[in-house]
């Protein structure tokens, strides 16, 4: 499922949003809500939808589980969705960017680890690395990367967690981790303004700066 904005011409920036376990691409774009974004900066966004509404994602035991359930491999098939959004001109090559939350951000951190130069920057929502990863992870080239995460998220924990499909690192030790890969030197960490005092809610924004490429 692709929306582009309606008054776009030639290949565009596209962004790939990969939803999460149980979830279909329709329910996610609902949920996701890109298309007021994508209208207002001018990019496509693409909801692809998992066999058996799952990714194979990279922890060991899921990968598994999922070749029993539903045959078959989701790195050709978004290899194959990039190919065919760009022979289409929808995409333009150099601006394409993957991104997911769950199932579906652990499914952004394989296609990084083994596809870096498919994609111009990945984005992991509620979702740490693998803890397999540590080891297995090496990419060819720097990955830009960006991890979102809640320090209350119930499901994927902020300080990692284990389940029978796999153990995950913490959100910060994910960061780390790839910012050991890329390179990097140095680290700032900044509290942005609280707009909405009352949600109780707050942001704080690490970037990682002096890594190759």
């Amino acid at each position: 499922m692709a929306r582009r904005p309606a008054t776009a011409t030639g290949p565009l920036p596209t962004v790939i949003a990969l939803h999460a376990a149980a979830q279909t691409s329709e329910s996610f774009r609902g949920y996701f809500g890109l298309e007021a974004t994508a209208a207002k900066e001018g990019f496509v966004a693409v909801y692809p939808q998992g066999i058996g509404r799952v990714w194979n994602d990279g922890r060991p035991a899921a990968m598994r589980l999922k070749a029993v359930l539903t045959p078959g491999d989701d790195v050709p098939f978004l290899i194959a969705l990039v190919n065919k959004l760009v022979a289409e001109g929808i995409a333009d090559p150099t601006r394409i960017y993957l991104a997911g939350i769950s199932n579906g951000g652990f499914m952004v951190e394989r296609m990084a680890c083994e596809y870096p130069e498919l994609f111009a920057a990945y984005g992991v929502i509620m979702a740490t690395a693998p803890a397999n990863y540590r080891e297995e992870c090496r990419p060819a080239r720097p990955v830009p990367i960006m991890f979102i995460h809640g320090t209350a998220d119930s499901v994927i924990g902020w300080n990692g967690f284990w389940t029978p499909v796999g153990a995950t690192l913490s959100a910060t030790d994910s960061a780390d981790l790839y910012a050991r890969l890329n390179g990097c030197a140095a680290s700032d960490l900044i509290d942005l303004p609280d707009r909405e005092p009352l949600d109780a809610t707050s942001v704080s924004v690490q970037r990682w700066t002096q890594c190759n490429g």
